[in-house]
């Protein structure tokens, strides 16, 4: 019953997608022209796992980079795109190329002027898609206690996390299934990204599924942009 509940979702989403047109990116998710800052390098050493900048980047690889593989963590400034949005960017660069499997990449972020009930909703993590200069969702965790938000990808490139102070301007930049998602255990958002990466023939009944367990709320999930959360891709090389 309840994979048929699904299947029907998906069916009344992807018509929905078909009429509106949804893409995932919002007009005011466009990038405008960066500086960047100097960039830090780091060598990776024999059991290494993680490394991290100065001001708190940072990227954890678990077992997947190979001692002496080389890794760039650099800032980028952007100009405003809006009195009540900040953006806190970064670049990341693996010398080698892509890494083979999952990553998580931290930004830190300034909490100033944020509500701390509503903290968690009023960040969240993008990518920014070079070739259309477009903020594109991710999937992400938000820690409010530490001011940092966890982005999974297998792709480096430019990352970034949004703070939006005005609540009514919240949805313009973060999607319902992106806020929901910021709620997700760090195991559950690798779990779904694994749904994502897998693409079996029932994949996308698999990620909607994974994400209703993960939240374990059917009608809050009808709520939000189901095409949003399928079409999530940018930032992921296997899918």
């Amino acid at each position: 019953m309840k994979r048929k509940i699904v299947s029907l979702i998906l069916a009344a989403a992807m018509l929905l997608s078909l009429i509106a047109g949804l893409t995932g990116c919002g007009k005011g998710n466009q990038a405008k022209p960066s500086s960047t800052q100097k960039a830090e390098t780091f060598m990776v050493e024999e059991g290494q796992t993680a490394l991290a900048s100065k001001d708190g980047a940072a990227i954890d690889f678990g077992c997947l980079l190979e001692a002496g593989e080389e890794v760039t963590i650099q800032k980028v400034s952007l100009p405003p795109i809006d009195n009540d949005v900040d953006i806190y960017a970064y670049d990341f660069k693996l010398a080698s190329g892509q890494p083979e499997g999952t990553i998580e990449l931290i930004i830190p972020y300034d909490d100033a002027g944020l509500d701390r009930d509503g903290e968690i909703l009023a960040v969240g993590g993008k990518y920014l898609n070079e070739g259309t200069g477009q903020w594109e969702d991710v999937l992400y965790t938000v820690d409010t206690e530490a001011n940092e938000v966890h982005i999974f990808t297998d792709h480096l490139s430019t990352f970034g996390v949004f703070k939006v102070v005005n609540e009514g301007k919240r949805s313009e930049y973060i999607s319902d299934v992106n806020a929901y998602a910021s709620f997700l255990t760090t195991k559950q958002a690798e779990e779904l990204l694994k749904t994502y990466a897998q693409q079996g023939p029932s994949w996308q009944e698999d990620v909607v599924a994974s994400f209703l367990h993960a939240n374990n709320s059917l009608p809050m999930f009808i709520e939000t942009n189901i095409p949003t959360l399928l079409t999530l891709g940018g930032a992921y090389d296997e899918m």
